[in-house]
């Protein structure tokens, strides 16, 4: 009977394997023709194409040297796969008989896997009984309770997430996933965004779902890692730590990639830790698999990854050095290759230079980096500490506890992957914002907590339950009285193009400055205005909505000379009405006098409501305006 099973298993795993090679090739055949194709397109033909899946009917970031960048990568892309296919089809049956073998050996990893899984939960008891399990209950249920408050609250719309969802999400699938022109494109992220928005509308709810469910899971997934680390007291208390953080609060509201690239870092390095354990073909390529979606999804991955990597290079050195680096350099390459794989869209259309170049984050001199470190360091332990002087000084006090007392092999691990991190970024001479480095704080919280755990009580019932109450609670209070970051430096953006919404045409374009272009765009397609309204078209314009913010210096005249726009076209000026962050003022063409600044203030005056108007805009300090149209305007304008 055992011999039958095992026979029937061979065979269900040759049929499995050939299945497997057989859609490799086809695939390879298809990707040597298509590729073939289109590298046979002339320049114009390939635009014409790219404009055709463009929503606004122009693919702008595909320039003609691109096209022809994109046409040549495209050949030889045809010309590996078509080898790649040949070389299939010489090796079919060998292949197949290798992979069934594979396929066998991993479907048993898999399942042995799944089993150890399934014990995880008990690792957060420690003892049995309803007591057992209150306390994790609670902290995981305040954290999610907090997390889905600040999501149903619906803050509004920061800067990146309007850029992200008007320069990516909402566009075609070929740009989401070619274009990275800016580092706003986390593109794991930005393709279940996409998916999310199609499928449940382009409402903030829906952009920000992805980094929601991504904050929540990093919850139970770090407590049972630390529980396994440190123990369960230790866990419970750090895992407090991180269900009322401001900044990993923020980042379940924020539609960015960072809650899902924690998310990743958490699962990579528990897996990590299991195939040093115990070797496993499933979790090894699970460790694989998910170190590369979190590339894919944020590069800041590698810092990280570069923790993880020298831990596991350290503990492996047990079984000699040289064992141990071959295998760090074979899972360091499958997670290069396979990353490559997922990004091969933009390495065909912009190389990989975007990739390895963040624009906005780029290598100090030596000189500069040694300058600015400290004060880089004590700005980003504020920010892990609750953003407060003394929230740094308690987490900093906790990390040096810790590196002075003898840790063991399983939190010494903890120290060894932020030494890693930190070594990465020195390497390159970085200094990522806080944004970025929240990916490193769950561990950083760790450590602290660990650091004082020679302190927690011993021997009394509750007393880890207690501290994590105590934790809990205060981060609660901390966090009603100072509130949680906000993402958005125009909150009233949405109700001010909403107001104009029923009023403008399209012969009608919105002038707005940098950062407020990013959130005029994306309410207004939100209200089912055409993109266009924000473009530079504005020559053949009848009217300009300008947006003008209250800060220093900025002022009408300044804003339209940005732009680049005459302002004596534009001559008749009124003021629609302000709030706390801008100026809105309606610009008519006409010819029969020239813009004065002097005539048509734009600095801050009492602006008379045409009519009491109990709606969102009075309560959020935006007053509608009496139209000071000038007198030069003829009637049938006013009443257009």
């Amino acid at each position: 009977m055992t011999g039958c099973t095992a026979a029937g298993r061979s065979r269900t795993g040759r049929r499995a394997a050939a299945i497997v090679v057989a859609g490799l090739a086809l695939g390879l055949l298809a990707a040597t023709l298509v590729s073939l194709r289109f590298a046979t397109l002339d320049g114009p033909s390939l635009r014409s194409l790219a404009d055709r899946f463009a929503a606004d009917g122009r693919a702008e970031h595909l320039t003609p040297e691109v096209l022809e960048s994109i046409r040549r990568k495209l050949l030889l892309l045809s010309v590996l796969s078509a080898a790649a296919t040949l070389l299939f089809l010489v090796l079919l049956r060998r292949a197949v008989g290798l992979l069934a073998r594979h396929l066998e050996i991993l479907a048993a990893d898999a399942a042995r896997l799944a089993a150890q899984a399934g014990t995880l939960p008990a690792t957060l008891l420690g003892r049995a009984g309803v007591a057992a399990w209150a306390a994790p209950v609670l902290v995981l249920g305040i954290g999610v309770a907090l997390r889905a408050w600040s999501l149903l609250e619906n803050p509004p719309m920061g800067y990146d997430e309007c850029f992200t969802a008007n320069r990516f999400v909402s566009r075609p699938w070929y740009i989401v996933l070619s274009d990275y022109s800016f580092p706003n494109n986390h593109v794991f992220h930005s393709v279940l965004a996409k998916v999310a928005t199609s499928l449940l509308g382009g409402s903030p709810y829906a952009l920000r779902l992805t980094s929601f469910l991504g904050a929540c899971l990093v919850l139970p997934t770090f407590l049972v890692l630390a529980a396994r680390l440190c123990g369960r007291s230790i866990a419970l208390v750090a895992t407090a730590l991180l269900a009322v953080h401001p900044d990993l609060i923020g980042q379940a509201t924020n539609a960015r990639g960072y809650s899902l690239a924690l998310l990743l870092s958490l699962w990579v390095y528990g897996l990590a830790r299991h195939i040093s354990r115990s070797p496993n073909r499933a979790a090894g390529l699970l460790f694989v698999l998910l170190s590369a979606l979190g590339l894919f999804t944020v590069p800041a991955m590698g810092i990280p990854l570069a923790g993880v990597f020298l831990w596991l290079f350290l503990d492996g050195r047990t079984g000699g050095t040289i064992r141990s680096l071959g295998a760090t350099a074979r899972r360091s390459l499958g997670i290069l290759a396979l990353a490559c794989l997922f990004y091969l869209p933009i390495l065909v259309s912009m190389g990989p230079t975007p990739l390895l170049a963040n624009r906005f984050v780029q290598p100090l001199s030596f000189a500069a980096f040694a300058r600015s470190l400290p004060s880089h360091v004590l700005e980003t332990m504020k920010a892990f500490g609750m953003h407060s002087a003394a929230g740094a000084a308690i987490a900093g006090a906790g990390l040096a506890l810790g590196f002075l007392r003898r840790w063991d092999r399983n939190v010494g691990s903890v120290a060894v992957l932020l030494l890693g991190a930190v070594l990465a970024l020195l390497a390159r001479r970085l200094l990522p914002p806080d944004r970025v480095l929240t990916i490193l704080l769950p561990w950083v919280a760790l450590a602290s907590v660990a650091g004082y755990g020679r302190f927690f009580p011993r021997g009394r019932a509750g007393g880890a339950e207690w501290l994590a109450a105590a934790v809990l609670a205060g981060g609660v209070a901390h966090g009603a009285a100072s509130g949680f970051p906000a993402h958005s430096h125009f909150p009233e953006a949405g109700e001010a193009v909403a107001s104009l919404a029923a009023r403008v045409t399209a012969d009608d374009r919105f002038v707005a400055p940098f950062p407020l272009d990013a959130y005029v765009e994306y309410y207004a397609a939100r209200e089912g205005l055409p993109r266009g309204l924000l473009g530079r078209d504005w020559e053949n314009a009848r009217r300009l909505f300008a947006f003008v913010p209250k800060e220093p210096g900025a002022s009408l005249p300044e804003i339209l000379g940005e732009q680049g726009i005459p302002p004596d076209l534009f001559p008749e000026v009124a003021s629609l009405g302000e709030s706390q962050s801008y100026e809105l003022y309606e610009m008519r063409r006409g010819s029969t006098r020239p813009f004065r600044a002097a005539a048509h203030s734009v600095g801050p005056r009492p602006l008379a409501p045409l009519r009491h108007q109990p709606s969102s805009l009075n309560q959020k300090n935006f007053s509608p305006a009496r139209m000071m149209w000038s007198s030069t305007w003829s009637s049938d304008l006013v009443q257009s």
